[in-house]
């Protein structure tokens, strides 16, 4: 294209060699060239004005301090990455720089991009790690208390690996009677995660043990990431068992760790919290059945000698029915003396009525009021003698009652058997005064038979 060198002078329209574009033409011209000399280029800025639509394609800004380009990742990279997008971040992208032909804005189609400074695996590990976090996967409630002593402990590690043969003598050790059942897994590289996960819902939906140890030895990020994955951190979290997380060095820490009920800072150091020295414990047990026979031994003492002084207090049933009866006989007596005197004291009248009768008529009015009024009181004391002698009777028979019912008798009546010592005739009750070969006597409600005791089997004994 030539252009006349005098500002005034327009160009002419039909110079040879012209070629007019139009916008479209240009547009795409443009965009060849830059596609064609920029194929692939790294490039590093800050993000901003990040948009993300219901599409799932992002777009953005890249800047620098004196310049910016428009950026776009489509959903499907955008997916592959381990860490979100977001505004403010310093990225270095990989890219091909093209042109939006229906603005004709030249833009960078991202690739592949990796955070400037921190690691993508990093990055992707601490934003899991603040988002769990605030949902709550790390509450201290949350955590489940780990059984005292494990009846089986499930162990989720590689099948070939030095963790298992060290976490498996550790706890043979400290606590030679545990039982371990070993669920081999992958435990780096692609699908290892989905393993670990897959074991673990397996001992919670079979309910295989009552402890979950997930165990492996050290290792950098990547070796890691298996253990660090959104997964595994929420089938962890949901586990009705409780789980040990035994992962890496002391210094690793994975989003396993946080999530498990408890954090081991190596496997062996796993094993050692979780079973304690078995004969720290049988020792323990011993103290304990010392102490709790001794203090069962002393309430049963006390509450003897209660009995015993009870025992003392209490009247015998039929000594004091012994002497109802007397006190009944005495009060008989002195209620035929009584009724005696009274029967001398009406005749005594009954003779001087009669004297008196033979002297007039007047007398003989006098006598028919005494004869009445003897016959009156003789009634009297005829009914109360009858009331005091049917009361007295009833009682006494309810007295005879009682003293049935408390009676040795009875209770062999209803099926039971009094345990006598053949050689010297006292009543046995309590299993700790037999031996084996001893004679006893069985005392049944209709006759007596000989036993021979052959074994002892004593109960434990019953709160008081």
């Amino acid at each position: 294209m030539q252009v006349s060198k005098n500002p005034s002078q327009k160009p002419h329209a039909d110079l040879p060699g012209r070629r007019i574009f139009s916008v479209s033409e240009l547009t795409r011209s443009i965009r060849d060239l830059l596609e064609n000399g920029f194929p692939f280029v790294w490039i590093s800025g800050e993000i901003s004005n990040l948009r993300i639509p219901s599409s799932g394609h992002a777009y953005f800004t890249l800047k620098d301090a004196r310049s910016q380009i428009s950026g776009v990742m489509f959903n499907g990279q955008r997916r592959q990455l381990k860490f979100k997008l977001a505004d403010g971040m310093a990225i270095t992208a990989l890219g091909r720089i093209t042109v939006y032909e229906p603005r004709g804005n030249y833009q960078l189609l991202v690739e592949y991009v990796e955070p400037t400074g921190t690691g993508s695996l990093q990055l992707a590990y601490e934003q899991l790690k603040a988002r769990l976090h605030d949902e709550g996967l790390f509450d201290a409630a949350a955590k489940q208390q780990l059984p005292l002593i494990p009846r089986c402990v499930g162990l989720i590690t590689s099948g070939t690996g030095a963790v298992m043969h060290d976490f498996i003598k550790t706890a043979r050790r400290r606590f030679p009677s545990a039982r371990i059942r070993i669920f081999p897994v992958r435990v780096q590289g692609d699908g290892a995660e989905a393993e670990i996960a897959g074991a673990l819902d397996r001992i919670n939906q079979d309910n295989l043990c009552d402890l979950v140890v997930i165990a492996r030895g050290g290792g950098s990020l990547e070796d890691l990431m298996a253990f660090n994955g959104e997964h595994l951190a929420r089938r962890v979290f949901a586990s009705q068992i409780p789980v040990v997380s035994a992962v890496g060095h002391e210094t690793d820490y994975t989003i396993a760790d946080f999530v498990a009920d408890l954090r081991a800072p190596t496997p062996t150091a796993a094993a050692e919290l979780i079973f304690p020295v078995q004969a720290a414990v049988f020792a323990h047990l011993n103290q304990q059945s010392t102490r709790l026979v001794a203090g069962m031994t002393f309430r049963l003492k006390a509450v003897q000698s209660r009995l015993d002084t009870l025992e003392t207090r209490l009247r015998h049933p039929r000594r004091q029915l012994e002497e109802n009866i007397q006190r009944l006989d005495i009060l008989s007596e002195r209620l035929v003396h009584a009724m005696t005197r009274h029967q001398h004291r009406c005749e005594l009248i009954f003779s001087r009525s009669a004297y008196h009768l033979s002297t007039g008529r007047l007398v003989s009015f006098q006598l028919d009021a005494g004869k009445e009024q003897v016959n009156h009181l003789a009634s009297r004391f005829s009914a109360a003698f009858r009331h005091l002698k049917n009361r007295e009777q009833a009682r006494v028979s309810g007295l005879n009652d009682r003293l049935y019912g408390l009676s040795p008798h009875h209770v062999l009546d209803r099926g039971y058997v009094m345990i006598k010592n053949t050689q010297s005739d006292t009543v046995i009750q309590q299993v700790s005064r037999l031996a084996e070969g001893d004679r006893v006597t069985l005392v049944f409600a209709d006759g007596t038979a000989m036993a021979d005791i052959i074994r002892i089997t004593p109960h434990e004994p019953k709160n008081l």
